[in-house]
């Protein structure tokens, strides 16, 4: 049987046995390897408030691709989505859209899809997996 003292006590120890990361949210900049595409890398600074996602993310490496920022999305509890604008052919905007999720600690592994896609537009790497580590605050 446990005393009643120490039913809060319990529940104030499970606060603070939750990651330290999982604390600030996804707040912070994230990155994944370079691919074979260019050797581009993907890089994004979020900020989080509440379940709301807001910053940018670039595109850097030998192909050329700039930035495309600003992101928008969500996280709920492991579940994370984000989007952002992305120009093709120069004058296309479609959106990109990254779902999957999140261990709560320093991996992000997403899918990226796209929307708002031109009709005949072919865009490569629609269906293809990301995997963000949480990079050290500079």
């Amino acid at each position: 049987m446990i005393a009643k003292h120490s039913v809060p006590a319990l529940l104030l120890l499970s606060v603070f046995a939750l990651p330290a990361q999982a604390a600030n949210g996804l707040a912070g900049n994230w990155v994944t390897a370079p691919s074979g595409d260019g050797n581009s890398m993907t890089m994004c600074s979020f900020t989080q408030k509440g379940n709301a996602l807001s910053g940018t993310c670039s595109i850097s490496g030998t192909s050329g691709q700039g930035p495309f920022g600003p992101v928008t999305g969500s996280v709920n509890g492991k579940n994370v989505t984000w989007t952002w604008p992305e120009q093709i052919g120069g004058a296309t905007s479609i959106t990109s859209v990254y779902a999957g999720q999140w261990d709560l600690k320093d991996t992000v592994i997403v899918q990226r899809t796209f929307k708002d896609l031109p009709p005949g537009a072919i865009v490569n790497g629609s269906g293809r997996a990301f995997t963000f580590t949480r990079s050290p605050a500079k």
